[in-house]
């Protein structure tokens, strides 16, 4: 197979952390991956050039602050241009702001809203129409624990993340048959691969990046009848 007819995936936030582990597997499993960044470009070029000459894959890193509408639109145009098409959307790039009831204030909520939440519709609605070319596509967003518990110390995060379950269920009706939408909803991750003491999570454990990785992997390649549903991940602390 040419490496530019590999299935490409747009993977936002992808230089660093958990977007980092979904991009390393995505290579490993025969991806070309389009890695965004708007801080972090000398992570993303790094990681680009490594996964590109490990896996024998084409990764190329795209800038955009996706507070902007007009950025959005040209990334995955341009994502569109190089790799001539795009089948995988993968949203992970978010902000984790504090706030609680006193101390929230208008500029915290219009960042996290607008990272969290309004950044991934447009994205999705601009991606959609590249995947809709081929009439496949999957988009996959990273919720968060906080969207199906309240986290107080962090409302404008959680109401975000709460909106983004509810907008895979909407982006999931909206782009059916053709395109799959799902969300994964993490607990607090473990990205130093320690042990480390959780003694309020049912399984004793914090989760673990790889583990989030292969379920993203799973539901593009897999699971081919699941859509519209929020996965969590998150070691049983939702019974708790």
């Amino acid at each position: 197979m040419n490496s530019f007819e590999k299935d490409v995936v747009l993977i936002t936030g992808a230089s660093k952390r958990l977007g980092k582990e979904i991009a390393t597997l995505l290579a490993q499993n025969n991806f070309n991956l389009g890695i965004h960044y708007f801080k972090s470009s000398t992570e993303a070029i790094k990681l680009s050039l490594d996964l590109s000459r490990k896996y024998n894959i084409n990764a190329i890193p795209f800038k955009a602050d996706l507070r902007d509408i007009k950025q959005i639109k040209i990334l995955i145009n341009n994502v569109y241009r190089n790799f001539g098409r795009l089948d995988v959307l993968v949203n992970n790039a978010a902000v984790f702001k504090k706030g609680n009831l006193k101390a929230s204030n208008e500029k915290v909520w219009d960042e996290t809203l607008n990272t969290n939440l309004k950044s991934i519709f447009f994205l999705s609605k601009y991606a959609s129409t590249k995947m809709l070319v081929n009439k496949k596509g999957v988009i996959i967003n990273i919720a968060s624990l906080g969207g199906l518990r309240p986290f107080i110390e962090h409302i404008p995060y959680s109401v975000s993340k709460a909106g983004l379950i509810m907008l895979t269920k909407c982006l999931a009706k909206a782009l059916a048959p053709d395109v799959r939408v799902n969300a994964i909803a993490p607990g607090t991750i473990n990205f130093s691969g320690e042990k480390l003491i959780a003694e309020r999570k049912l399984l004793k454990d914090y989760v673990n990046a790889t583990e989030i990785a292969k379920l993203v992997n799973s539901l593009i390649i897999d699971y081919k009848h699941i859509t519209g549903q929020c996965i969590p991940i998150e070691s049983g602390n939702l019974l708790i």
